[in-house]
């Protein structure tokens, strides 16, 4: 599973520059929601995605998003587990 939001913004051809833009936001924000690590409120993020892309996407969006973040911390915790 990858990340649903960096998958939406490589399947349009956009950097994550121009994804900032688009979105009215810093490059840094961008990256934060990438690695699954927003450094700023999530849920302007998702506001600001959701008057682009839609209302109904953002939300698929967001769960497929929630999803993929419990997939990650489960594999850490796998790790410490296998220690």
């Amino acid at each position: 599973m990858s990340n649903p939001f960096r998958d939406w913004r490589e399947e349009r051809g956009l950097t994550r520059t121009e994804m900032a833009v688009l979105l009215g936001t810093g490059v840094s924000q961008v990256q934060a929601v990438e690695s699954g690590m927003p450094n700023r409120p999530f849920k302007a993020f998702v506001s600001a995605f959701a008057d682009v892309a839609g209302v109904e996407l953002a939300d698929k969006l967001v769960a497929e998003y929630a999803a993929w973040r419990a997939e990650q911390q489960a594999q850490v915790l796998l790790k410490l587990q296998e220690g």
